[in-house]
């Protein structure tokens, strides 16, 4: 039996798309591969021409990335898959054709999930082309337009495309079209420890990126306390959270022995009162006088007397 040519038109009358499905690296070497090879192109082929005739993908065809769905909360979920039961898709999900047939889920993991459980066949889709290096990015900005991606999301987004690319602030910023300042702001999770930030990743809806910037800059030794009381008080404003103060330890006080204390009488009443309380180190000796003045002769006369045992 002729071998047949990887270039041969399938059977539904397509050919293959090499460009669009990508699959010229893994030509199989075998006759019987060849032509499974062939006719999941074409399958691949029909659907993507069926996707392009109807704006629709089917939900079976979809394959999530790891790491690539933004969190939402149950709550949250729920509103979503609650507006979509009644309401049709108002933003395409983004895809791209996958090597080994169907569709990799750029953005819209969310909606997806909506969709399986509302028990839907087929979803709106936009197919595009993308590089391997560009997914991350296009996904994250996707969700940072489209999405209410909490404040900590955002971080962790900017803080991969820089590590990733090595892109300053600025050139981040003229990209995605948020301002430098509010990406340096969204970076301000950064500068807290690891154990404060797995926190915040608990609890993402809760901290603002202002609020996390300006403990940053003023209070940074107080944010894992800040973060702590704002999730046991979600209702607790910022600004009251901005007020807290580092604890501050009981210092140790020596304690004196109160020796009884010496009354100097001036026409029968009391002009100073002296105490002296004698520590293990040091002795400490306190004169009071019962008036707010003190007489400036009465201090250049002990000054006098102090100075004379230094002699």
């Amino acid at each position: 039996m002729a071998k047949a040519s990887p270039k041969m038109k399938s059977t539904m009358g397509l050919t293959p798309v090499r460009k669009e499905i990508n699959l010229d690296n893994i030509i199989p070497k075998t006759g019987p591969g060849i032509v499974v090879w062939d006719h999941q192109r074409a399958n691949a082929a029909e659907a993507k021409l069926a996707a392009i005739e109807t704006g629709k993908v089917k939900i079976s065809d979809l394959y999530e990335v790891e790491g690539r769905k933004r969190s939402l909360t149950a709550e949250d979920f729920e509103q979503l898959k609650n507006n979509l039961t009644s309401n049709p898709l108002v933003n395409a999900i983004v895809v791209r054709a996958r090597k080994q047939g169907g569709y990799e889920i750029i953005s819209g993991h969310n909606r997806v999930q909506a969709y399986k459980e509302l028990g839907r066949l087929e979803i709106e889709a936009d197919i595009r082309e993308f590089q391997e290096d560009q997914v991350f990015e296009a996904a994250f900005y996707s969700n940072l337009i489209n999405s209410p991606l909490s404040d900590f999301e955002k971080y962790l987004g900017f803080k991969a495309i820089i590590e990733k690319t090595g892109e300053t602030q600025k050139q981040i910023g003229e990209k995605s079209g948020v301002k430098e300042k509010t990406i340096s702001r969204y970076l301000s999770f950064g500068k807290l420890t690891d154990i404060t930030k797995e926190k915040i990743s608990q609890n993402r809806a809760l901290f603002s990126a202002r609020l996390i910037a300006e403990v940053v800059s003023k209070k940074l030794d107080l944010a894992d306390l800040v973060v702590d009381k704002k999730i046991a008080n979600p209702e607790i404003n910022d600004s009251e959270l901005l007020k807290l103060e580092t604890p501050i330890a009981k210092k140790h006080v020596q304690e004196y022995p109160k020796i009884q204390s010496i009354f100097i009488k001036k026409g029968g009443a009391n002009f100073a009162k002296i105490d002296q309380r004698s520590g293990d180190k040091e002795s400490k000796v306190t004169i009071t006088f019962p008036s707010k003045a003190v007489d400036p002769k009465v201090l250049n006369a002990i000054q006098e007397l102090l100075e004379g045992y230094t002699k």
